[in-house]
């Protein structure tokens, strides 16, 4: 845990705020039915207030652990 707990962080800072967004704001991965098609990079939705309590959350417990220094 204390080896990849930097990089876990890493992939919470960028998975959360998805995971936790609303339905109507997550983006369309498959909106277009083309084979040939590769989607850009997309948007990540702002912060709501669900998703800054897990961040929060997550980097106290990690400290608390003292598994982040």
């Amino acid at each position: 845990m204390r080896r990849l707990a930097h990089f876990g962080l890493g992939i919470a800072v960028d998975m959360i705020p998805i995971a936790t967004c609303d339905e109507k704001d997550a983006p369309d991965l498959y909106e277009n039915d083309d084979p040939n098609y590769t989607p850009g990079p997309c948007a990540v939705p702002a912060y709501s207030d669900l998703s800054r309590a897990r961040m929060t959350e997550l980097v106290q417990e990690l400290s608390q652990a003292g598994i982040l220094s």
